[in-house]
C-alpha cells in the first residue's frame, strides 16, 4: 500500500509540473527502489534545504504530496521518526531515512 501511494505522489509531482523538465518515465525510473524514493523525499520534503527531514517535513510531504489526511500524514511521519533517529534528535539525515525506507517494501521483493 505504502508503494503503491508512493508512486501515485511522484505521479501527481510529476503531473502538477513541480519537476516538468522529467518525463513520467524518468521520475518512476528513479524511484524504483528505497534509493529512489530516498533522492524524492530529500528532495521534495526537505523545505529548509539542510539534508534533515523534521517530523513536520515528512508530516508535510505526505500530506500535500502524497495527499494523505491530516491524521494520517502525523502518523506516518511520526513512525518514520521511530524507525529511523538512530541519534534522537528528531530529524533524519540521509542514513537515517535509508534505514527507515529499508523497513518498508518499494522493491516489491527485488
Amino acid at each position: 500500500m505504502k508503494c503503491f501511494i508512493l508512486y501515485v505522489a511522484i505521479v501527481c509531482i510529476t503531473w502538477l509540473g513541480v519537476e516538468s523538465h522529467l518525463l513520467l518515465h524518468e521520475v518512476l525510473r528513479r524511484s524504483q527502489d528505497s534509493g529512489g524514493v530516498l533522492a524524492v523525499m530529500m528532495q521534495y520534503a526537505d523545505s529548509d534545504k539542510d539534508r534533515l527531514l523534521s517530523g513536520e517535513e515528512i508530516e508535510n510531504f505526505y500530506r500535500y504530496f502524497i495527499n494523505l489526511a491530516p491524521g494520517e500524514a502525523l502518523m506516518t511521519a511520526r513512525q518514520f521518526i521511530r524507525d529511523g533517529d538512530l541519534n534522537n534528535d528528531a530529524r533524519l539525515n540521509e542514513t537515517e531515512l535509508r534505514n527507515a525506507l529499508k523497513k518498508y517494501s518499494y522493491t516489491h521483493g527485488r
